[in-house]
């Protein structure tokens, strides 16, 4: 056997090194397109309403959202949302938030306010004559939440048989971990 020539040696190399130039070009444009999506989604309106309707469907209908304006980074404001969990539906006129700062690593995200307007829980049926006791599920977020001022304007418990208004206004600072 022959031993290759430096032609066929610097032609070999010159494949590999054009198939690594266009790995990282790909690598390159694949970075480009998810930051661009992630500025759209927090930063723009259209952004905000597609999150909200991947809410719904990711969640089959148990999270919904009637309305959006603003962009996520805030400040925003949402009409008409419903949260359903197993036999519990809490319904909130509307919810509005300032502007949001993002926290690095173990850092918390900060929202400087949130308004929330006429919140509506309605409890299971009773079984038998009972009323169980109304739990509502823990609030969970993906991240640690520094609420700089929070405030409830309304809350009122609706039965199959009653009404239960709680003049109810709560404000202050709110941290979910």
């Amino acid at each position: 056997t022959r031993a290759p020539t430096r032609t066929a040696l610097y032609a070999a190399s010159g494949d590999w090194a054009g198939s690594v130039r266009r790995l990282l070009r790909i690598i390159v444009v694949l970075a480009i397109i998810v930051l661009a999506g992630t500025a759209w989604l927090v930063s723009t309106e259209s952004g905000l309403r597609f999150l909200a309707s991947t809410v719904d469907l990711v969640t089959s209908g148990a999270i919904r959202v009637a309305a959006t304006s603003g962009r996520l980074l805030g400040p925003f404001h949402l009409e008409e949302l419903t949260i359903t969990v197993r036999e519990t539906r809490v319904t909130i006129a509307s919810v509005d938030v300032s502007s949001i700062h993002t926290g690095m690593g173990d850092q918390p995200w900060r929202v400087d306010a949130v308004t929330v307007r006429d919140l509506r829980i309605f409890p299971p049926k009773p079984r038998e004559g009972i009323h169980p006791p109304v739990h509502l599920p823990p609030l969970r977020t993906p991240v640690h939440l520094d609420i700089g001022h929070a405030r409830l304007e309304g809350l009122t418990v609706i039965t199959e048989t009653n009404t239960y208004p709680i003049v109810y206004v709560a404000e202050g600072p709110l941290t979910w971990r």
